[in-house]
This record gives structure tokens, C-alpha cells and sequence, in this order.
């Protein structure tokens, strides 16, 4: 399954990279400052839009939610901002793709000799087996940024901005 991917494009570029080839230190600055910033306005908007279920299903997507985080990653030469949830279930599994991705039909069985325990409308339920339906996907960090894009543009559209005023001498 693929994992949820966000690219980032800037406009003028020849003009940036012009800037950057004059004052080549100011490269890692300006660029790692417009990712912080474009994390700084993803990041709280993926959390919103993040699932959080229903009845005793809520505590799995606030982990979810709460496991979310942006950080800055130098990969051959590029930066790039990663956002990650990084939640988990109480097996080790990371789970997020599958809220994103959906999932079919499959049965839930235990590890151990133990049987599953839950809760259905307020009566303690146990099994060996229990049929899961699958779960459709939700393309809920899509619709986060579609909600913030126009701000994600604006801080990529002013990187030349803010490069001119630093080559310049002002902040």
C-alpha cells in the first residue's frame, strides 16, 4: 500500500535557485524555514482531519492523531518535510495506512489462548473469532490539506520573497 505523499511545488524557481547559487549557505535556511512553516500548518490540520471512531473505538484514533508529527529530512541532497503517524496497536502494527487505505474483510483472532474481549452496546462480549467487516478507505489527510493549501502556496510562492530580503540584508 502506498504511503500518503504530499509534494510541494515552487513557482519562479530558476529565479530561487539564481539567489541560492549567490549566497549557496542560505539554501538550507530558507528552504528548511519554509518547511517548518508548511509543517506548522499541516500538521494541526491532518490532526483534525484525522478519524477518531465511535463508542470504544475513540482511544485507537486519538493515538492516531496524537502520534502525528512533522519533521525536516535531508534525503541526497534534498530537504523534505515528512509528516508521520507513527500509533500503533497494542500487537506493534502501525495502523494508519490502513485507516487511509481501508481494509477487506478478515477474521481477528488472538495471539495467545486468551479470548478477545470488548464491549457491544454496554455487555462484555468474549470470543475466540470475531469477522471484521473491512473499513473503507479515508483519504482524511487529502482533505486536510485541500483545507490549508492555499496558506501551504502562499509560504512556497514567498520563499523568493524572503530570500531577496535576506540576500538584501533585512529579516
Amino acid at each position: 500500500m502506498p504511503a500518503f505523499e504530499i509534494k510541494l511545488t515552487m513557482p519562479d524557481l530558476p529565479k530561487t535557485i539564481e539567489a541560492f547559487e549567490a549566497e549557496p549557505a542560505l539554501r538550507l535556511t530558507m528552504i528548511n524555514e519554509a518547511l517548518r512553516s508548511c509543517g506548522k500548518v499541516l500538521t494541526p490540520a491532518i490532526k483534525a482531519e484525522t478519524p477518531v471512531g465511535k463508542g470504544e473505538h475513540r482511544g485507537p484514533g486519538r493515538r492516531l492523531s496524537g502520534s502525528t508529527s512533522a519533521r525536516i529530512r535531508t534525503e541526497g541532497g534534498d530537504q523534505q518535510l515528512v509528516i508521520s503517524q507513527n500509533a500503533r496497536t497494542e500487537r506493534g502494527v502501525s495502523y494508519g495506512i490502513f485507516v487511509r487505505e481501508g481494509t477487506k474483510p478478515h477474521d481477528i483472532t488472538p495471539r495467545d489462548a486468551k479470548a478477545l474481549h470488548f464491549f457491544i452496546g454496554g455487555r462484555e462480549v468474549f470470543a475466540l473469532r470475531v469477522h471484521h467487516p473491512g473499513t473503507k478507505p479515508n483519504n482524511y489527510p487529502q482533505r486536510a490539506y485541500d483545507k490549508v493549501a492555499g496558506q501551504v502556496d502562499s509560504i512556497i510562492a514567498n520563499i523568493n520573497q524572503m530570500t531577496a530580503e535576506r540576500l538584501a540584508g533585512s529579516k
